[in-house]
């Protein structure tokens, strides 16, 4: 997954492409579509500077 996250992040750096992700939240499930800025041992970080962990995703898509 770590290889995929830092794919993603490439792409939203180099070409601002936007990938798919579902991961567990407080509330369930969740899909967002959006550019993965940064990418980290523990961590993404999308826009508005909101961190998702990296144990809570469940699949990523571009």
């Amino acid at each position: 997954m770590k290889g995929k996250l830092m794919d993603a992040q490439r792409l939203g750096n180099e070409f601002k492409s936007k990938t798919t992700i579902v991961f567990n939240s407080e509330d369930g499930p969740l899909r967002v579509e959006t550019t993965v800025w940064s990418a980290t041992d523990k961590y993404i970080q999308i826009k508005s500077g909101i961190l998702i962990p990296l144990a809570s995703i469940i699949h990523v898509e571009f």
